[in-house]
Parts: C-alpha cells; sequence; structure tokens
C-alpha cells in the first residue's frame, strides 16, 4: 500500500497518542523521576567498553548523556567567547598559558647558564683533604713516594 492522500498519516513527535494505553507521564515533574540509582560509573561515550556495553544497559545512556552535557557546555562556553571583544577574548583564551610561561622564565632565571657552571668549576679550588675511612681499603698519596693513608680505630698508636 502507497502513501497517498486517503492515508491518514501517524502523529510524530515525542507526546503523540498511545493507542490502546494510558497516555505517558511527563518525567520533568518534582516527584516523577525513578526511584533506581544511576550506576557508579560507566565507560567514556566511544570507548570500546561503551561499544562492547548492551544498548539497554543503563551505562551506556549515562554515557550518552555525560558527552552531551560536556557538548553542551563547550558550546556555551564557546558562544560565550565568541561574543567578547578582541581584548577579552585573548585575556582569557591565554591567560593560563601567560601565567605558565611567567613561571617558565621565571624557573630558568634561577638555573645557572652553562657558562656560569663552566666559569665555576674554572676556579681554583683547595685540594681535597684526603681522609681514610672504615671499612675502605688504604689510599695512596699521590706524590707520597708510595705512602698509603690506613684507617687506625681510635684506641689505636699510630
Amino acid at each position: 500500500m502507497t502513501m497517498n492522500a486517503e492515508t491518514p498519516r501517524a502523529e510524530s513527535g515525542a507526546f503523540q497518542k498511545v493507542r490502546g494505553g494510558p497516555a505517558p507521564t511527563v518525567a520533568r515533574q518534582p516527584g516523577q523521576w525513578p526511584d533506581t540509582r544511576p550506576p557508579a560509573d560507566w565507560p567514556e561515550y566511544g570507548s570500546d567498553e561503551w561499544y562492547d556495553l548492551d544498548t539497554r544497559d543503563p551505562r551506556k545512556r549515562l554515557a550518552v548523556f555525560e558527552a552531551a552535557e560536556r557538548w553542551r557546555q563547550q558550546k556555551l562556553r564557546q558562544q560565550w567567547l565568541d561574543s567578547l571583544d578582541d581584548a577579552d577574548w585573548y585575556a582569557e583564551v591565554f591567560r593560563d598559558a601567560r601565567r605558565i610561561a611567567a613561571q617558565t622564565i621565571a624557573a630558568t632565571n634561577r638555573i645557572r647558564s652553562f657558562q656560569e657552571a663552566k666559569n665555576e668549576r674554572a676556579k681554583p679550588h683547595p685540594p681535597h683533604q684526603l681522609r681514610a675511612t672504615p671499612g675502605w681499603p688504604a689510599i695512596r698519596i699521590p706524590g707520597g713516594n708510595g705512602d698509603h693513608l690506613i684507617y687506625k680505630h681510635k684506641g689505636e698508636a699510630a
């Protein structure tokens, strides 16, 4: 049977009449919400875990609702940014970038440059005082004609 002017058309939309049953209730009124609690967590919309869920699983629906709400918030923010003049737009968009750049520059200024470190190493320093320590072998004294430093306990004679 083809559609023509004599064929009655069905009502479309969210509020169509249900034939042979009670009228649907509107769930936007206080107290009309279902008594079941939503699951504690759900997979991210579009993830492999989300695709593996059954279409009747409430976690799949919650992921869709969450993605839709994030999209709505993103669109509102974009509309708000579009309503700003150029100076306010740049101030808002690059606010965090300016703060991070200032922190990076401040940290960089505290670090010694390569040339400063090289100059510090080139300065003469006093010679290191050799000291024998317990548990380590004897230390040969440079230029000491074979002399060694040997750790001696405090009770031993030198």
